[in-house]
C-alpha cells in the first residue's frame, strides 16, 4: 500500500514538474509602446496598426500618446515599467527619455526604437525608415525637378527629434552640393500644420519668388498648402513626407507635387511581430528598415 502512494506521488509530482514549463510558455505578454504624439497621422496610423496586431497574436498592448511632451512621455514610460511589460516600443519626443530606457533595460524590458531611432545601448531593435536616407532622396528627387538651380524653402520639423535631424543631415548635403540651387528660408513648422501655415506667410510676405518648398512631414505640407493658397500665389511646387491621407487628396488634386510614402500600416505591424520574437528570445538584426518611395498624381492610390 505504502509502494502504491509513494508511486502515485511520483506521478503527480512529476505531472507537476512537466506542467510548468508549458505554463510558462503560455505566459501572456503585455507590450508598451508611448509615441511622441498621435495627433500626427502617421504615428496614429503606426499605432492603429500595432493594437490590430497585438489583438491578432493575444498580446495585451498598452499605447500613450506624449503629446510631444518630454515629462509626459518618461511618466508613461516609468509606468509601464512598472507594470512589468515584456517590450517596450518607443518614438521618443527626444534624447531626454535615455535614462528611462536604461532603466527598462536594467529590468530585462526589450526596448525597441520605433520610426525615431535611437542610438542609446538599451535600444536592442529598430522598426521604421532610415530618415537621413528620406531626406537624401527626396532632396535629389526635387533637384532634378528643380534642374539644379531655383528657389527653395525647407520647412524642418521639431529640433531634437530623431527623424526631424535626420531628415535634415540627409536633405541638407544635397542642397550643399547644387550651388544653383538658392534656399532662401529654412525654419521649422514643428511637425505641425498650423504652425507651419504661420510661418510661410511670414516667408511669402518675405521672398517675391518660390519655386518649390521642401516639407519633412505632410502636416506641415497641408499648412504650407493652405499659406500659398491663401496669398493667391501659382506655380509653387510642395515636397512633402509620409503620405498622409489629406496629401494624397491633394496630390490626386493637383495641388500639391509628391510626398515620400511610408507604409505606416506595414512599421505597425512587424513591430509587434518583432516584439514578440524578442520576448521570445529569438536574436535579431538591429534594424528593420521599411522602404519609403515617392508618391505623385500618376501612382497615388
Amino acid at each position: 500500500m505504502k509502494r502504491t502512494i509513494s508511486v502515485l506521488v511520483l506521478a503527480v509530482a512529476l505531472a507537476v514538474a512537466g506542467a510548468l514549463p508549458a505554463q510558462a510558455a503560455m505566459k501572456k505578454l503585455r507590450f508598451g509602446a508611448s509615441f511622441s504624439g498621435l495627433h500626427h497621422p502617421a504615428y496614429a496610423t503606426v499605432a492603429k496598426h500595432m493594437r490590430s496586431e497585438a489583438k491578432k497574436h493575444g498580446v495585451d498592448i498598452i499605447i500613450t500618446d506624449s503629446q510631444d511632451k518630454l515629462a509626459k512621455q518618461v511618466n508613461d514610460l516609468e509606468d509601464m515599467i512598472t507594470k512589468g511589460v515584456d517590450v517596450l516600443f518607443v518614438n521618443t519626443v527626444s534624447k531626454g527619455t535615455e535614462p528611462t530606457l536604461r532603466k527598462a533595460a536594467a529590468k530585462g524590458i526589450k526596448v525597441v526604437a520605433v520610426q525615431r531611432w535611437n542610438s542609446d545601448p538599451a535600444v536592442v531593435h529598430f522598426v521604421g525608415t532610415d530618415n537621413k536616407e528620406m531626406g537624401r532622396i527626396g532632396a535629389e528627387w526635387v533637384v532634378k525637378r528643380m534642374k539644379g538651380k531655383g528657389n527653395l524653402v525647407v520647412m524642418s520639423g521639431i529640433p531634437g527629434a530623431a527623424s526631424s535631424d535626420d531628415r535634415k543631415t540627409g536633405s541638407d548635403a544635397v542642397w550643399a552640393k547644387n550651388k544653383g540651387i538658392k534656399v532662401v528660408a529654412h525654419q521649422t513648422g514643428m511637425y505641425n500644420r498650423v504652425k507651419a501655415l504661420e510661418v510661410m506667410e511670414n516667408i511669402l510676405q518675405k521672398n517675391k519668388k518660390i519655386d518649390w518648398v521642401f516639407c519633412y512631414n505632410d502636416s506641415m505640407a497641408m499648412g504650407v498648402l493652405g499659406a500659398i493658397r491663401a496669398s493667391g500665389r501659382k506655380g509653387i511646387n510642395v515636397f512633402g513626407m509620409d503620405a498622409i491621407k489629406d496629401a494624397v487628396q491633394a496630390i490626386k488634386r493637383g495641388e500639391m507635387t509628391a510626398t515620400l510614402a511610408i507604409p505606416f500600416d506595414e512599421e505597425g505591424r512587424v513591430s509587434v511581430r518583432n516584439g514578440i520574437k524578442l520576448a521570445k528570445g529569438e536574436k535579431l538584426p538591429k534594424s528593420h528598415v521599411i522602404q519609403a518611395f515617392v508618391m505623385t498624381k500618376s501612382n497615388a492610390p
